[in-house]
């Protein structure tokens, strides 16, 4: 109502029953909810617009115009689901993608995404024959996105969900049916890029193509493929209009800082699009980034070891007396390279963190691995989950007899229970952490996250804490989303799938256990803590730099 009160300088509205005795001034407020309950009733009425006179002529915001507007305002009464109204400086966001391919660059929690969804209601409206498609860079993200959209869209759209190996095998019927039954598709940006390729989808299809987490884009990435090789090759008529999203189009090495303008225009030129990074005024930023919040960063000291490679002839030997048992002819190749993987719990955590990562680890992953494999509808990967799941059991019981990994190598009864790696971590929690509330730790290997999750229940008293990376089966990666919101668990041990676009809530603080190379790790790591004076604890980098 004020948005289109605002617009406009008087209202009359118009009894065409009562002819020309109808006509009456009415206030504006009043005027403009006649005017959105009215379309929505199907109330026939004559409405007359007086605009404020101006010294110079202006042009009319695009979503200041009756039509656009009813679009908005009237899925909100229309869809009975309670809609996100825009905030000032994502309405100039909305404003310029619906007239130009934009990148809109705003810090992490400002409601990009909210962005992407207006831009989509607005094409969906004018191009209804159309599809609108939503990229995100990992497998993660696509349930996020995909709910989102059905959630917020101001009509209710039919929202497909396209990620995984069994995507690969899609064919034109496949295809066909979906765009028959679907409005909206969201997946990784691999998934259209193939099909478009294949001449399953064509551009024309698309009305909007959204590219989250846009600054991935880059190199042989699938979202610059998909730029390149389908849409930047379609003739211009035949392109949908582009929107790229990010909170760090500086994605690189942190030493490149002083090329950010060469990587502002490379983005650009590949997107064809203007980036813009509105004013966010203090009044309308979110609560955890308003006035009086501070996010300090705290560089930790931890004493290097180096276990890995002190230890790793032993545990070299220790693998592959473990797989000579299991298999002696190394067909299985996940098998060797998933062991292969526990000398870096070794060197990150110590002798405690690797017996649990033998233990209860290993057999899930490759459990994992197979149903994967699987899914994947090849024969090709359908042979090697047979050949994985027949080994399987074997390794299960192999593993039994490798409870005790120092009776197997005695050279590890030196190993430290416990890395002083992970000694300072838990000394950490105990005297700052578990005080200030939820917060994530990020490692950089999947094989470390549920051992150390494991770890800190055992050292840290009161600790819950649980474990997220993106080859997680999405029941699991949901459970974990929800324990933590939930507050069931109040700590996160994950790998950077959570850095990008999924949604924590309540996340008080962040430490980066890991070193981290790039200026995307710094931003997006950093923008996961998002409370009231957040804080970030770097253990390898320096936060100076």
């Amino acid at each position: 109502v004020d948005m289109l009160a605002n617009t406009h300088g008087s209202f009359e509205v118009r009894d065409p029953s009562e002819g020309p005795q109808g006509r009456r001034a009415t206030p504006k407020r009043t005027a403009a909810a006649c005017l959105i309950f009215a379309a929505v009733l199907g109330i026939p009425f004559a409405f007359v617009s007086h605009r404020r006179s101006s010294s110079a002529p202006t042009s009319a915001p695009v979503l200041g115009s009756i039509e656009s507007s009813a679009l908005i305002v009237g899925g909100i009464v229309g869809s009975g689901r309670e809609l996100l109204p825009l905030r000032d400086y994502q309405r100039v966001c909305v404003e310029h993608a619906i007239r130009n391919n934009t990148i809109v660059a705003l810090p992490t929690g400002t409601g990009k995404t909210l962005v992407a969804v207006r831009v989509i209601d607005y094409f969906r409206s004018k191009r209804p024959d159309q599809v609108a498609v939503f990229t995100v860079p990992t497998q993660a993200l696509v349930g996020q996105q995909a709910q989102y959209c059905r959630d917020q869209c101001a009509s209710d759209e039919t929202v497909a969900e396209m990620c995984g190996q069994a995507m690969e095998h899609w064919d034109g019927i496949s295809w066909k049916q979906a765009l028959r039954t679907n409005t909206i598709f969201t997946g990784t940006p691999e998934v259209f890029r193939q099909a478009l390729e294949k001449g399953h989808l064509h551009p024309g299809n698309i009305s909007v193509l959204v590219l989250d987490e846009c600054h991935n884009a880059k190199g042989g990435h699938p979202m610059a493929r998909l730029m390149r090789e389908a849409i930047g090759r379609a003739p211009p008529g035949e392109r949908p209009r582009i929107l790229g999203l990010t909170a760090s189009f500086a994605d690189g090495a942190v030493q490149q800082l002083g090329r950010l303008e060469a990587v502002k225009v490379e983005l650009e030129l590949l997107l064809h699009a203007e980036m813009i990074s509105p004013e966010v005024l203090e009044h309308e930023a979110p609560v955890e980034a308003a006035a009086g919040a501070e996010q300090r960063w705290h560089q930790v000291h931890a004493p290097a070891e180096d276990l890995e490679s002190r230890f790793g002839a032993v545990l070299d030997e220790l693998i592959r007396m473990l797989v000579d048992e299991v298999d002696p002819s190394r067909k299985i190749r996940s098998i060797s390279k998933t062991l292969g993987r526990l000398k870096h719990v070794l060197g990150q955590l110590g002798l405690e963190g690797f017996t649990y990562a033998l233990q209860q680890n290993v057999m899930y992953q490759l459990e994992q691995r197979a149903e994967r494999l699987a899914l994947a509808l090849s024969p090709e990967a359908e042979a090697k989950a047979a050949q994985l799941s027949e080994a399987l059991p074997k390794l299960r019981e192999k593993l039994g007899g490798y409870r005790d990994p120092c009776a197997k190598q005695p050279a590890l009864k030196v190993a430290p229970r416990v890395s002083k790696k992970a000694d300072v971590l838990f000394r950490l929690f105990r005297e700052e952490l578990q005080a200030m509330g939820k917060g994530i730790v990020f490692v950089n290997q999947v094989i470390v996250t549920a051992p150390l999750a494991h770890m800190l229940q055992e050292h840290v008293p009161g600790c819950h804490a649980d474990f997220f990376y993106g080859e997680l089966p999405e029941r699991d990666r949901v459970e974990a989303l929800r324990r933590f919101k939930n507050g069931d668990v109040s700590v996160l041990v994950a790998t950077d799938a959570l850095l990008e676009g999924i949604n924590v809530e309540d996340c008080r603080w962040v430490v980066r256990f890991d070193a981290f190379n790039t200026t995307k790790d710094h931003i997006q790591g950093s923008g996961r803590a998002r409370g009231v004076n957040a804080r970030v604890y770097y253990f390898s980098n320096d936060p100076a730099v």
